[in-house]
């Protein structure tokens, strides 16, 4: 059985999709044949209305951490 759609799914967060694993999976799609389509999501983090936020998880630096992956 042979695949001929393949789907490739492109991350920005936590990590981008690395560009040598798309240039594989183009690669690997290219030797079957077959075509390859792509999706991204984008992930836009919010800072939390909830009073204990700061009491459960220090939501600041979560999204401090965050935005140096944009």
């Amino acid at each position: 059985m042979a695949f001929k759609d393949l789907l490739l799914v492109l991350r920005s967060f936590p990590t981008p999709t690395l560009d040598a694993t798309i240039e594989q999976c183009v690669d690997l799609a290219a030797a079957w044949g077959a075509r390859i389509s792509a999706v991204a999501c984008g992930i836009v983090p919010r800072g939390s209305t909830n009073v204990l936020r700061h009491v459960l998880i220090d939501i600041s630096a979560v999204l401090g951490r965050a935005e140096q992956y944009q």
